[in-house]
């Protein structure tokens, strides 16, 4: 089992540590391409994408690129807005 042992992003940099993992191969371009429609989205927050890429970055972390898969817009916007709640 290989170790993907990334260095804990502080917020401001979850975004460009996002990139770098997408540009090293380290998340496909299915992921990638909906990672960014969910970024995209205006119901989203600044503060709820940065939260998302810390997410993502310390998943991919912790599991490695292969088992990792984003959920669909509305499903992402629906846990988003869930959390706004709480």
């Amino acid at each position: 089992m290989q170790a993907y042992a990334t260095p804990h992003p502080a917020t401001a940099s979850a975004l460009p540590m996002l990139l770098a993992r997408y540009v090293n191969g380290e998340i496909a371009d299915r992921f990638w391409r909906r990672l960014m429609r969910t970024f995209d989205a205006d119901e989203i927050t600044t503060e709820e994408r940065l939260a998302l890429a810390r997410f993502v970055n310390d998943l991919l972390s912790e599991r490695g690129p292969r088992v990792v898969n984003i959920p669909r817009l509305e499903e992402t916007t629906a846990l988003l807005l869930a959390t706004r709640a709480a």
